[in-house]
C-alpha cells in the first residue's frame, strides 16, 4: 500500500509499505480521509521524540470503510485498556496504558496517512453515507473541543452565556469550540490569532469578534474563560494577561512545553488553570451525533489534498502559508 511515512524531523516520504497485519480483535480499514492535527505538526517539527519517534505513519483523524462489514466508519484513535481506574470511571483518555494510532509509545501503532489501517473493532464507529460524508473527518477535533467545554463547566460556577469568553487560536480546535458554544446559544465569544485570514473564516462561520494579539480593543478587555487552543509560551502569557481574577484558563494546545506561566499572578489572582486532553468515548460518540445532525452548521472551511502532497502541505502549515483551519489528506 502507499503511505506517507514520517521518517525524520521535517521529512515525510510518500512510498510503498506493507499492508498492516491484523492482530486479535482487529479489523482492516480502507482509509478515505485523514485530517492533519496540531500534534502531527508537533511531531513533524521534532518536538515529540518519544511518543512519535520516526519512522511512523502519523494521522489519527480518520474516516474509512470497515472492510469486514463493508460499512463507512470513523475511527476513535484512543486505544484504552478498559480495566484501569480511569477506564472504569469512563475517563478512557487518561488510561494508564493508553495508546493511540500514529504513536510509537507505549506501543508502535501506525496511523491513517496511508491507504489502509488496522484498529481494534471496539474503536470503529459506523457513520451514515450521505453527501456530507467527509464532514465526519472532524469528529476527533470536535471531541477535543467538546471535552474542553465540558471540563470548563465543571470548574466555573457561572452560566457560560453570561461570561466574556476568549478563544486563542483560529485553527480547527478554536473554531470548533466557537461552533459548539454557538450551538448552545453562547454568543459572547472572542477569538485571537496572528493569521487574519483564518480569523475571517472564523468570523464568517461563527460571528465571533476577532482580534490579532496586539490590538488595543483586545488588550483593554478581560475575560472570564480563556480557551488556549495554541499552547505556546506567547499564548499562555497572553491568557494570563487577559484573564480576570478568579477566572478560568483551559489549556488545550500542545505546541510548546515550558515557560509562559506567571505563577505569581496565577496565585495572587486565584486563576484556575486546567489542562484539557483529548476526550472520553462518550464525547467522541456525541461529536459524531452532533455532526450527523448538522448541529455545527456549514463545515465547508476544511480543505483537501492528496496524500502524496503531504510534505508540501506540512511545510505550508509551518510557514503560515496555509489558511485552512483543517487540511485533510486523501489516499
Amino acid at each position: 500500500m502507499k503511505a506517507l511515512v514520517f521518517s525524520s524531523t521535517k521529512k515525510l516520504i510518500y512510498k510503498t509499505v506493507p499492508k498492516p497485519k491484523l492482530k486479535k480483535n482487529e479489523t482492516l480499514i480502507k482509509v478515505l480521509a485523514t485530517g492533519i492535527c496540531g500534534s502531527d505538526m508537533h511531531a513533524f517539527n521534532g518536538l515529540d521524540k518519544v511518543k512519535k519517534k520516526p519512522p511512523i505513519i502519523l494521522g489519527h483523524e480518520v474516516i474509512g470503510i470497515n472492510l469486514q462489514k463493508n460499512k463507512y466508519c470513523a475511527i476513535n484513535p484512543i486505544i484504552s485498556c478498559s480495566k484501569c481506574e480511569y477506564c472504569k470511571k469512563n475517563m478512557e483518555h487518561l488510561c494508564s496504558k493508553l495508546s493511540m494510532i500514529g504513536m510509537t509509545k507505549p506501543i508502535k501503532k501506525n496511523g491513517g496517512f496511508a491507504e489502509f489501517l488496522s484498529i481494534p473493532k471496539s474503536n470503529v464507529l459506523n457513520i451514515p453515507k450521505n453527501k456530507n460524508l467527509y464532514n465526519f473527518t472532524l469528529i476527533e477535533p470536535t471531541a477535543v473541543a467538546l471535552h474542553a467545554i465540558n471540563l470548563s463547566k465543571k470548574h466555573i460556577d457561572k452560566d457560560l452565556s453570561k461570561l466574556n469568553i476568549l478563544i486563542i487560536g483560529a485553527g480547527s480546535i478554536g473554531l470548533l469550540i466557537a461552533l459548539i458554544l454557538k450551538s448552545k446559544k453562547i454568543n459572547k465569544l472572542n477569538m485571537v490569532d496572528f493569521n487574519f485570514k483564518k480569523l475571517e473564516i472564523a468570523k464568517k462561520h461563527t460571528n465571533t469578534s476577532i482580534f490579532q494579539p496586539h490590538q488595543k480593543k483586545l488588550l483593554q478587555q478581560s475575560f472570564d474563560i480563556i480557551y488556549d487552543a495554541v499552547g505556546t509560551n506567547n499564548s499562555r502569557e497572553q491568557a494570563l494577561n487577559l484573564i480576570k481574577s478568579g477566572g478560568l484558563i483551559m489549556h488545550i494546545g500542545l505546541s510548546e512545553i515550558n515557560k509562559g506561566i506567571n505563577f505569581l499572578k496565577l496565585t495572587r489572582n486565584e486563576v484556575k488553570l486546567i489542562g484539557s486532553y483529548a476526550y472520553t468515548n462518550k464525547e467522541f460518540k456525541n461529536s459524531l451525533t452532533m455532526i450527523s445532525k448538522n448541529k455545527l452548521g456549514n463545515l465547508s472551511w476544511k480543505s483537501f489534498t492528496n496524500l502524496k502532497n503531504g510534505q508540501k502541505i506540512f511545510e505550508s502549515i509551518n510557514t503560515g502559508k496555509s489558511i485552512s483551519p483543517k487540511i485533510i489528506l486523501t489516499p
